[in-house]
């Protein structure tokens, strides 16, 4: 039979923990094999041996205050990180429980020791990484919540619970306390309705609820925002699901950037492209129009003498074209830096008389009255005469332009505070409201303003601006809507060059005959271009008769018969495809030709009436007689 000891002995080398027993001297009496295989040591080298001697300097001044503890009879337990002579830092569970007889005399005590070092690691090695992931996930929502962009999480495959960024909250307009998404509780609350295309979307066809609900990444998707309140916004948004471990849907997150200024640039440069093609297409025919005229008067000198109507018809046509051409340039020079104000004193009351006295034939032409309110007296300035002239005298042609036959036009001058004020005022056609903003820009039309033919080429306003700029004024426009007049008020104002028209001296083509007699009827609702036209004509004996708009050519082809009809495309009212559709319909229409004439641009008129077949020549102004003889004689032989 095994003696106690040797039972003892086997049953604390089973354990797997340290353990040893030490006595009343501090010295080892027992020791398990862990012990031994923990410190490197056979079993004779710790037994009897002091424990200072086997731990180590270190880690005994660390224990010594448990040892005596456990000496004096009291168990002692305590963790530590201790550095033992062999085997390093190593982190200890460590109890002692004293060895005490039934007198009461403690003859040493029992060590059990737990090395901890591995978990200890593991367990600091998951602190730092749950430090880190907390440090990542701050910055996560720190970029969460400062992103630009509209950032939303949904944690659920119907979208029903979603989280939201500031960006996105303030994109929606939404409160704090309610849900975002148009899948939740509270989708009724929202202030918000989701198109595309102009058509809205059901909650169930948003990005982010298709993503969710197939499986499927989507992106640039454009969406519109309409806000109870009447706005709107424009968003570009891509939607991904959030997959489970399983690989199944879980969820959703999508992001969505505001481009709705964007758009609006987008829209901007379009209609800037747009004025600038129309400006194009305006100036070839606005320049064209008093080219015909002129070339055409000058053409009939050929035959007979330029009498005092065709004369006068030079000099109007030549100023307008001088008109035009110191538009273009002054605006230019504007634009450029290059125009310098030779600014003096100046009596504002007295300039605005003057002006109202040099358009008051014009005026009177079209029974039109001008009248000058001066709420004060003498108003002294300092400004550039010419150049206020300028700006005065392309208020009243507006206001005359867009005043019905009639009209009175009040011209109003008062002080306000330390500025003059100029109003003037007219009983014409009115602006709408949503082109205000863009009255004063360079080449703007008004939409739906038929363009007659002094129409200009948009840049009367935009001098007026651009002058008015320079002597530090300011220039607005009011209307209370189409039918009811306008009001154009001038702060420190500017003016316009006075103009010196200087005729060219344009050489007269040879030109052949036409037949004798042959009857013409001109359909143009420029008068000079018409009457110079006609006078070219009569000079080589044609028969010719002209009406001046759309409306009356059928019935003057009805009633003179003609030969030949020279239509222009471009005319207010009813336009010359129109006209042409009209001549179409009639029995007589194999017995004449019809040419059309346009100032635009020859592609633009062939593009135009190719589709309808509708004409049997085409003549782009101003008209060389040759080439108009020469269809006339090609039809004639055909």
């Amino acid at each position: 039979m095994q003696q106690p000891s040797n039972i003892l002995q086997r049953l604390v080398d089973s354990m797997p923990l340290l353990a040893c027993y030490v006595d009343a001297n501090g010295c080892y009496q027992l020791n398990n094999a862990a012990y031994e295989k923990w410190f490197g040591l056979a079993k004779g080298e710790i037994r009897g041996r002091h424990v200072r001697e086997v731990v180590g300097e270190g880690a005994y001044l660390a224990i010594k205050p448990h040892l005596d503890a456990a000496l004096s009879g009291r168990k002692a337990s305590f963790e530590a990180e201790l550095p033992y002579r062999r085997g390093g830092m190593r982190y200890v569970l460590v109890e002692y429980i004293p060895d005490t007889d039934e007198a009461g005399v403690t003859h040493g005590f029992f060590a059990v020791i737990t090395d901890l070092t591995e978990r200890r690691r593991n367990e600091q090695e998951i602190e730092r990484l749950n430090a880190e992931l907390r440090q990542r996930l701050d910055e996560m929502h720190t970029i969460f919540e400062a992103a630009p962009i509209g950032i939303f999480v949904s944690r659920d495959s119907d979208c029903r619970t979603m989280v939201a960024n500031r960006a996105g909250r303030r994109m929606l307009h939404l409160r704090r306390d309610l849900e975002p998404s148009k899948t939740g509780p509270n989708a009724e609350q929202l202030g918000f309705r989701v198109f595309s295309r102009g058509k809205e979307l059901p909650p169930e066809q948003l990005p982010m609820q298709v993503a969710a609900r197939t499986g499927q990444t989507l992106s640039d998707c454009e969406i519109e925002l309409r806000f109870d309140d009447g706005s709107a916004t424009i968003l570009s948004s891509c939607a991904a699901p959030l997959r489970a471990e399983d690989g199944q849907v879980r969820g959703c997150i999508g992001t969505f950037s505001d481009v709705t200024e964007a758009h609006r640039a987008a829209r901007a440069l379009a209609d800037m492209d747009r004025r600038k093609n129309s400006f194009l297409a305006t100036l070839a025919h606005e320049l064209r129009n008093p080219l015909a005229a002129i070339a055409q008067t000058l053409q009939a000198g050929t035959a007979t003498a330029l009498d005092a109507k065709a004369l006068a018809i030079l000099r109007r046509q030549t100023h307008h074209l001088t008109k035009l051409v110191d538009d273009l340039m002054d605006v230019s020079r504007i634009t450029r830096g290059m125009v310098h104000l030779d600014t003096q004193p100046l009596r504002l009351d007295e300039l605005l008389a003057a002006v109202i006295e040099t358009a008051a034939s014009g005026l009177q032409a079209r029974g039109q009255a001008a009248t000058l309110d001066l709420g004060v007296g003498g108003v002294w300035i300092d400004g550039d005469a010419v150049r206020l002239t300028q700006v005065f005298s392309n208020l009243l042609s507006n206001a005359s332009k867009y005043s019905p036959p009639g009209a009175s036009i009040e011209v109003v001058l008062r002080r306000d505070g330390g500025e003059a004020l100029v109003e003037v005022r007219d009983q014409g056609r009115g602006i709408r409201r949503s082109d205000l903003p863009f009255l004063f820009d360079p080449f703007v039309q008004i939409a739906g303003a038929e363009q007659g033919p002094d129409a200009g080429l948009g840049l009367g306003l935009a001098l007026v601006r651009q002058l008015v700029q320079l002597h530090g004024g300011t220039v607005a426009a009011a209307s209370d809507g189409p039918g009811q007049g306008s009001c154009f008020t001038v702060r420190l104002p500017v003016a316009e060059p006075q103009f010196k028209a200087v005729a060219p001296a344009l050489e007269a083509p040879a030109a052949p005959e036409l037949p004798a007699g042959l009857r013409v009827l001109i359909v143009e609702d420029n008068l000079d271009v018409a009457d110079s036209l006609r006078m070219l004509l009569a000079a080589y004996d044609a028969v010719v008769h002209c009406v001046y708009a759309g409306q009356e050519a059928v019935s003057a082809v009805t009633e003179f018969a003609p030969e030949v009809v020279l239509l222009d495309l471009h005319m207010p009212g009813k336009d010359g495809m129109a006209v042409a559709r009209e001549l179409a319909a009639l029995e007589a229409r194999t017995g004449f030709l019809v040419i059309a004439m346009s100032g635009h641009a020859a592609t633009e008129i062939q593009e135009v009436a190719a589709a309808d077949s509708l004409f049997d020549a085409f003549l782009q102004k101003p008209i060389a007689f040759d080439a108009l003889c020469e269809q006339i004689a090609r039809h004639r032989r055909g």
